[in-house]
């Protein structure tokens, strides 16, 4: 907690984003975030991220099937 609020993962963002916009090909970047997280969803929204409205479904298996 001492090292939240002090633009540790804005500046870590920023230097993703300015990797992301150099490729050709890459049209964004995603981040998943868990619905109750609000202090996290209200990070990424100051970062100018948006919810697309998408849901994540998922399947996890204890072991692997090999």
């Amino acid at each position: 907690p001492k090292f939240r609020r002090i633009g540790i993962f804005s500046a870590l963002y920023h230097h993703v984003e300015s990797l992301a916009r150099s490729v050709v090909g890459v049209r964004g970047l995603r981040l998943y975030v868990e619905n109750n997280n609000k202090r996290a969803q209200k990070t990424y929204e100051a970062l100018g991220m948006v919810d697309p409205n998408y849901k994540v479904m998922q399947a996890i298996f204890d072991e692997p099937s090999c």
